[in-house]
C-alpha cells in the first residue's frame, strides 16, 4: 500500500505524492481547493519531466522540487482573479524560485562537504 507523502522522505516521493502537496499545501495555504494547469494528466506529466519517473531520470532532484513548490507558493499572492496557483504556472511563470532552489541545494551541499572535511581534519588533530 502506497504511503502518504508526510510518511516518507521527499527524496522517495512520486508524481502522487507530489500532486497531493500540492494540494494539501494550496488548500491549507489559500483555503481553496487545487486546480491543475492543462488538466491532471498534463500536470502529471510537468511533474515527471522535473523529477523524473521510474524508467527517466528527471530535471531536478525531488528536494529541489520540493523547495521550488515552497518558494512560488510562498510567493504567490491570491488576487480576485486567480485564488491559487498551480504547478503548470509555476514551471511556466516562477523559474526565477526553481533558480534559487538550485542554488540553495548547491550551498547545502557545498557547506555539507566543508562540514564533513571539517570532521576529517579534526580527526587527525
Amino acid at each position: 500500500m502506497a504511503k502518504h507523502y508526510t510518511e516518507i522522505p521527499v527524496d522517495k516521493w512520486n508524481v502522487g505524492h507530489f500532486h497531493a502537496y500540492l494540494a494539501d499545501e494550496h488548500q491549507r495555504r489559500y483555503n481553496v481547493s487545487y486546480a491543475p494547469f492543462r488538466g491532471w494528466t498534463a500536470e502529471k506529466g510537468m511533474i515527471a519531466r522535473y523529477i523524473g519517473t521510474a524508467k527517466k531520470d528527471g530535471l531536478y532532484s525531488k528536494e529541489i522540487v520540493k523547495d521550488f513548490i515552497d518558494r512560488c507558493y510562498d510567493d504567490w499572492r491570491p488576487n480576485a482573479q486567480y485564488s491559487g496557483v498551480s504547478f503548470g504556472f509555476m514551471s511556466t511563470y516562477m523559474t526565477r524560485h526553481l533558480q534559487d532552489a538550485e542554488k540553495a541545494a548547491n550551498l547545502r551541499r557545498v557547506e555539507a562537504e566543508a562540514s564533513e572535511e571539517m570532521e576529517d581534519l579534526s580527526g587527525w588533530l
